[in-house]
């Protein structure tokens, strides 16, 4: 999915919500972030099995959040720090990504460490 996720047209497409579900804590926690591609098209990316997120967002700038960039990881410091937390208490997350999204109309950043993705249209 790695793959898949860095090749899709991320430049200039804009972030609508963040919608972060804790129904199901520990079994299930999931963001789900509404975009608007340059195509014009609506999707929901849904983050399942989150195990941390960063959300380095700045308000007021009166802009649509467009993106600059997004990219999914299968390595960082970041993921093993997460790994070696959760082993500790016998759980294994060999799966877990990074992924990272940095946006143009405010200079945010949001990291996600997940370990599934999907992408539907809305």
């Amino acid at each position: 999915m790695n793959k898949i996720f860095n090749e899709l047209p991320w430049h200039d497409a804009i972030i609508h919500s963040v919608f972060i579900d804790r129904n199901s804590p520990g079994e299930n926690d999931s963001i789900c972030i509404k975009i608007t591609w340059p195509t014009g098209e609506n999707s929901l990316v849904f983050f399942q099995n989150c195990y941390s997120a960063i959300l380095n967002l700045n308000f007021g700038i009166v802009a649509p959040e467009s993106i600059l960039s997004a990219e999914c990881l299968e390595e960082s410091d970041e993921i093993q720090y997460i790994r070696e937390k959760w082993s500790k208490h016998g759980i294994s997350i060999n799966k877990l990504r990074q992924f990272r999204i940095k946006t143009n109309s405010t200079n945010g950043l949001i990291e996600i460490f997940s370990s599934d993705v999907e992408i539907k249209a809305d």
